[in-house]
């Protein structure tokens, strides 16, 4: 017996001598994109610093991994990992799908054994920006945009049957405008967030470059003007398929994304959407439409 025992003790300690060590620095920011890629954004956000996710939900983690295109990345160039201590720094190029290319620094702190990212900043010329920092990036508020503990990603997005039919209201809407060339009616439609981008009367008048990007009825006319000469009607959007590119999401931003395309006849209708929640609905909050044969 004494001897099974000396058997079974010595297998423990072989067994315990051959767990694998805990990921490096290295590893650690490296499986981040490998991860990003394989959509596991529950677990890259449960990997994190206690520190990270009190300022963000993971909810918002993930808004902002896809709105940074960080799940589809082209190419990746690292640096060697700088260790001081319990605090690791890792600094990479990013190449993303469109082609642009981001510097970005990944910091590390070691809990215990495990090292677990704590931040990731974007390196632009002599300035650092927290990508994932909890604060406002649309263009209204861009004067504004200090930390907030107040999440833009609040609400749930509308089911896929919803949008579908939010996406062919607007459209029809904007067909009635091409119609009666003039945006006038559809204008009334549009959220007061992107009439005014968070301005007074008095900021409106004293804009005269309209640097907020507001959106206008002439806007609206000048831009849609090839349309309405010459003469097009999607009003058969009613009876084609609707191809949505992804599922209704909302954006880091609180902004509802819809992106996708219907075949006609003759043409496929190409749009991007975006709504945002204003007055107990979702209002209309940037708006694209392309014909392609």
């Amino acid at each position: 017996m004494r001897f099974a025992s000396l058997l079974a003790l010595i297998a423990a300690f072989i067994l315990a001598g051959c767990g694998a060590p805990p990921p490096t620095p290295a590893q650690v920011s490296e499986r981040f994109f490998e991860m990003c890629a394989e959509k596991k954004y529950a677990d890259i956000y449960e990997g994190t610093t206690v520190a990270f996710r009190v300022e963000k939900t993971a909810k918002y983690f993930e808004a902002r991994v896809r709105d940074m295109q960080f799940d589809r990345v082209k190419d990746l160039k690292w640096q060697d990992p700088l260790i001081n201590g319990d605090i690791a720094q890792r600094w990479c190029d990013v190449t993303l799908p469109s082609g642009e290319k981001l510097t970005i620094i990944i910091t590390m702190h070691r809990d215990g054994k495990t090292w677990r990212i704590h931040e990731i900043k974007r390196v632009d010329s002599e300035f650092r920006h927290d990508l994932f920092a909890v604060r406002s990036r649309s263009d209204d508020t861009l004067e504004s945009a200090s930390k907030s503990f107040t999440e833009p990603v609040t609400m749930e997005p509308p089911t896929e049957r919803l949008m579908r039919k939010m996406v062919e209201k607007t459209l029809l809407e904007f067909n009635d405008a091409i119609k009666a060339k003039s945006f006038d009616e559809f204008f009334t439609t549009i959220s007061d967030r992107w009439k005014f981008r968070g301005m007074t009367a008095r900021e409106i008048n004293d804009d005269i470059e309209n640097k907020r990007n507001r959106i206008t009825v002439p806007m609206l006319n000048t831009a849609f003007k090839p349309f309405i000469d010459a003469g097009v009607d999607i009003s058969g959007i009613t009876k084609a398929e609707m191809k949505l590119v992804e599922p209704p999401r909302i954006n880091s931003d609180g902004v509802l994304l819809a992106e996708g395309q219907f075949a006609l006849p003759k043409t496929r209708v190409i749009f991007k959407l975006e709504y945002y929640f204003e007055g107990g609905r979702w209002r209309l909050f940037g708006l694209s439409v392309d014909l392609k044969p």
